[in-house]
């Protein structure tokens, strides 16, 4: 008996030796770029159980498969990630107090990346179902683990499930990166869109309003506040506000435009002097927009509209009972602001032909400062459309 044991020991030394020299061959052609060698030796060798019991070969297998990996494409580049994967799964408990525990896992860290690493690229082309998936496979692969790379691929999971209209899911994802600490300015930003497109502006606002405590010069939440506070008709802080935030981004477009709704939006309830101030703010902001961005359609149509009916609004206001004169100086001024209203929706229409609303107002001026070519061709398109 114990020479039946002697010699099991014999061939067992034998042939982990065997296993050694291959071990180093293979490391060998790794190092030197020799993939395809070394992938056909370690293939051969990993089905002995002397390697499946070999930290060292096990680690060099998940090695070679990582660069496999890397310089794949197409479908044997998956391939190559999972079975990376499954050998550094299955060397753990061998290689666990070993020289080779804290290589496998740096080298597991590293494969882990390269979900996250697919999951922005699919981002980053709004391929959003496929960035779910990386990044949720990014979050399985570590585990229980809460860092900056977690919660980054879990913001961008809620990124993703917002812009897919899958809104609980985004909510969840949301709700995790906040619990946890997660400072970044978007967060808060997306949480108050998510809940004003659940109809709850307060909370909405309440999200804003933590974020600008945090970040309060950060224009996305200001100009969400912005549209928050115009939503629930809270004219005169959403006043009080832009004022502000125009002294801040004078040549910001987009803050110059959402003034400008504002002030044509308090107009509603404001009469008198307010009213006439409210109107020439907006005048101001749009003329300002249009010299920031001479080609911007919202620009250009929202400064044509409130020159337009500035003019209406001289005409609506007056008595049918005006003498000649009165009459005359009325048509006056209300064909000069006509006029000066023309060159900005003309320029609005270059891009939008079809605009129903802006070819009305335009066949409007054209009869008006009595211009019967122009508004032949736009009331027959007017025609061509409704």
């Amino acid at each position: 008996m114990r020479t039946l044991l002697l010699l099991f020991f014999i061939l067992v030394s034998l042939q982990l030796k065997g296993q050694l020299a291959l071990v180093n061959e293979a490391q060998k052609f790794i190092q030197e770029g020799k993939l395809t060698e070394a992938k056909e030796i370690i293939d051969n060798a990993s089905n002995e159980d002397a390697f499946k019991t070999n930290p060292r070969a096990n680690y060099l297998k998940a090695f070679l498969y990582k660069d496999l990996y890397l310089n794949s494409k197409g479908a044997s580049k998956e391939s190559y990630r999972k079975t990376a994967f499954q050998t550094i799964e299955d060397a753990k408990p061998i290689s666990s107090g070993t020289s080779f525990e804290n290589p496998l896992s740096q080298l597991s860290e590293f494969m882990s990346s390269t979900f996250f690493n697919d999951g922005v690229d699919y981002f980053n082309q709004a391929d959003y179902d496929k960035a779910i998936i990386y990044f949720d496979k990014f979050l399985i692969a570590l585990g229980d683990r809460v860092d900056e790379f977690v919660l980054d691929a879990t913001y961008y999971s809620g990124v993703s499930n917002y812009l897919l209209g899958n809104r609980d899911d985004a909510l969840k994802n949301y709700t995790f990166v906040y619990e946890n600490g997660y400072e970044n300015p978007l967060l808060y930003n997306d949480l108050a869109a998510l809940y004003l497109k659940n109809n709850n502006p307060n909370e909405a606002l309440r999200y804003v309003k933590e974020g600008l405590s945090k970040f309060p010069m950060n224009q996305e939440l200001l100009i969400t506040e912005l549209n928050i506070l115009s939503q629930k008709e809270d004219y005169a802080s959403s006043e009080q506000k832009v004022d502000a935030y125009i002294s801040n981004y004078p040549d910001d477009i987009e803050v110059l435009l959402l003034a400008g709704t504002i002030y044509e939006k308090n107009t509603i309830e404001a009469e008198g002097e307010r009213k006439t101030r409210l109107i020439e703010k907006s005048e101001k902001v749009y003329k300002k927009a249009v010299s920031v961005d001479p080609n911007n359609y919202h620009a250009n149509y929202n400064l044509g509209v409130t020159l337009y009916n500035k003019g209406v609004d001289i005409i609506n206001s007056k008595s049918y009972d005006l003498d000649l004169e009165e009459l005359r100086s009325v048509v006056d001024k209300s064909n000069d602001l006509f006029s000066s209203s023309l060159p900005f929706l003309e320029k609005s229409l270059e891009s939008r032909q079809s605009d129903i609303d802006l070819l009305k107002a335009l066949r409007s001026i054209y009869y008006n400062l009595n211009m019967k070519d122009k508004f032949d061709k736009v009331d027959a398109q007017i025609t061509s459309l409704e």
